[in-house]
């Protein structure tokens, strides 16, 4: 109750929630610089907008996840992190996904009056094709020969 919780908004947030096993899963690390690391485990789903289906089977979307402080400006906070993603673990789902870290011109987005610090990751998407080659292309051609 006597630290500060900074104001940290994830953009285009569907649903946020902390899984629970005996006891809420996080830390709190205190640094020789006098920061302060929060880490916890959460699920996040977001909406991925602008999503553009013309070019279906071969489509290619790009989702964002964004967080940003909707109070506080780059003098006051600043927000980084670090991510990691092996594709080899990955389930299987029907689009070969590849994640990236935002470049530096996006890491801070200018306001009317102040700069607020950004942190995020796009996420990449782009349809595997081998299910419609499997269970459309090869049977159509089939038919076509007989």
């Amino acid at each position: 109750q006597h630290f500060w919780i900074p104001d940290i908004a994830i953009h285009n947030l569907v649903r946020f929630s902390k899984p629970v096993i005996l006891q809420e899963v996080a830390s709190l690390e205190i640094v020789r610089d006098h920061s302060l690391y929060y880490k916890t485990r959460s699920e996040v789903t977001i909406m991925c907008g602008g999503m553009v289906f013309s070019l279906y089977p071969l489509d290619h979307h790009v989702c964002n996840f964004m967080l940003s402080s909707y109070g506080y400006d780059t003098g006051q906070i600043r927000i980084t992190g670090q991510y990691s993603y092996h594709r080899d673990t990955q389930r299987d789902i029907q689009f070969l996904t590849d994640i990236r870290g935002i470049n530096l011109g996006r890491r801070v987005w200018n306001g009317a009056e102040k700069n607020y610090s950004m942190y995020g990751l796009e996420i990449l998407l782009t349809r595997s094709l081998a299910p419609f080659i499997i269970s459309v292309y090869i049977p159509s051609i089939v038919i076509i020969i007989i």
